[in-house]
């Protein structure tokens, strides 16, 4: 404890401490159980390589608004889940499961679409698990051909992966 204790009051030292209850000190360090604002988290996303369907592919300017499925899969399993997987996929994409101290306007998050970008890998790519790149919260999202089974591949990726091989 007593490492602790002197890491703890080398930052928040002084009078700092008298500007909270024990209860929110409690929870700046534990962290909250709380849903996570996936709204606001959606709001913050930035979206890459994805393209349309047909020929010849070209890029979709904002996919978030375009009816992409995977995308809205991907948020509507984000925000359908509980507050302990909401947080192992946050940590899944950026190696942290809080939202940074300042706000979710802080982080942003990237969506990619993998491969070509518009599904033209077939059957091989849509078999793939959802990749993360946490040192940019970076995902990586494939064209799965419906929302089984990309449920099934994001959290099989989530649960299943052990950040750096610690865990």
């Amino acid at each position: 404890f007593e490492p602790f204790k002197r890491g703890f009051f080398t930052v928040c030292a002084g009078n700092a401490l008298s500007l909270f209850r024990a209860e929110e000190i409690e929870l700046l360090i534990r962290g909250s159980e709380e849903p996570l604002d996936v709204d606001s988290l959606r709001a913050v996303a930035v979206y890459e390589n994805w393209k349309h369907f047909q020929p010849p592919h070209s890029l979709i300017p904002h996919p978030e608004e375009d009816d992409v499925p995977v995308l809205n899969w991907f948020w509507e399993l984000f925000a359908e889940a509980s507050p302990e997987r909401q947080r192992k996929l946050l940590a899944f994409i950026t190696g942290s499961d809080r939202i940074p101290a300042v706000g979710a306007t802080s982080l942003v998050l990237r969506i990619v679409a993998g491969g070509d970008g518009w599904g033209g890998g077939g059957e091989e790519e849509r078999r793939r698990f959802p990749v993360a790149r946490t040192c940019f919260n970076v995902i990586v999202l494939w064209r799965y051909d419906y929302r089984e089974m990309m449920e099934e591949k994001l959290w099989r990726a989530v649960e299943e992966s052990e950040g750096f091989g610690l865990k």
